[in-house]
């Protein structure tokens, strides 16, 4: 089976690519099949060699950056989706969309794949949107499909902007901890877990499209994640909680999967010690490295 992965350099691409080729699975990624790739340009996207299924991860995925830019956000997660969709509707190839948690802030917990969907940023809006377009076209040009909604996902290379990755940097390089507001709780999923979602997902033979709420099925605060890094560290570092919440703060996230559990046999793996304890890890040993002397030459 050949699978196209779009969006292969990302930090859940990067990972995703290393688990498909160990499950035997021959991965073909845009970087390597065009120079100087586009997902927007249409041309650029129906040259791609022919597979049996993509898996779309290639994103903007910036709420900040979605308000100061929202034209290029928009036209990369729509006009992007809308190019491969054109593509597989071409090859009659199978869609794996990755969505983002699209619940908003109303609904009740755990939140199932039948709740209403809300974006109240461009970011969320272009992602509920792409994943509406990949139900219409997979309909109307006769291909199956595939949309996991992933709540946080987290692991080893996440980008240093997000809230993990942050407070071990923290816990490497400071003296204190400092968070906006230990309150607010998310469903976190490592990202092996998902990588193996995924994976059941392109094995999967069932026709149609279906979406699946991708999570661990269980929150913590942020206040609690930092302790358990600290734990992890050895450290006892003075926590500073600004009390702040974000503008449209969600307070919390829970996923419903029983859904994923019953129609693809998927649960994870990894609880939250365990990923952090990776995560942490990783981190560490990358920082270490970046501090080694560099080699001499000579003598």
């Amino acid at each position: 089976m050949k699978v196209l992965v779009t969006g292969s350099s990302g930090f859940i691409g990067t990972n995703l690519v290393k688990f498909l080729r160990k499950k035997g699975i021959k991965v073909i990624t845009t970087l390597s099949s065009i120079n100087k790739f586009d997902i927007k340009k249409r041309k650029d996207v129906l040259n791609l060699p022919k597979v049996e299924v993509v898996v779309h991860l290639a994103a903007i995925a910036s709420v900040p950056l979605s308000w100061e830019k929202p034209k290029t956000v928009l036209e990369t997660n729509i006009i992007g989706t809308l190019n491969i969709l054109e593509y597989c509707g071409k090859h009659k190839a199978k869609i794996i969309y990755l969505n983002s948690y699209p619940y908003g802030g109303s609904c009740k917990l755990p939140s199932d794949e039948e709740e209403p969907v809300s974006g109240n940023n461009p970011y969320a809006v272009s992602k509920i949107a792409a994943e509406m377009l990949c139900r219409s076209f997979s309909s109307k040009d006769g291909f199956d499909g595939i949309s996991f909604r992933a709540f946080n996902v987290y692991g080893p290379g996440q980008p240093n902007r997000l809230l993990i990755s942050q407070l071990i940097g923290d816990l490497l390089s400071k003296s204190e901890i400092t968070i906006l507001s230990g309150k607010p709780k998310r469903d976190y999923v490592y990202t092996d877990d998902l990588s193996n979602a995924i994976y059941l997902g392109i094995i999967d033979k069932k026709r149609g499209f279906s979406i699946y709420n991708i999570g661990f099925g269980k929150s913590w605060s942020v206040l609690e994640i930092v302790q358990k890094l600290e734990k992890l560290a050895g450290k006892d570092l003075p926590i500073i909680d600004k009390g702040l919440d974000r503008p449209n703060e969600i307070m919390d996230t829970v996923a419903d999967i029983s859904k994923v559990k019953k129609e693809l046999g998927w649960k994870p793996k990894t609880d939250i010690n365990e990923g952090l304890k990776k995560t942490y890890e990783w981190f560490k040993d990358r920082r270490n490295h970046s501090q080694l002397p560099a080699a001499r030459i000579g003598k």
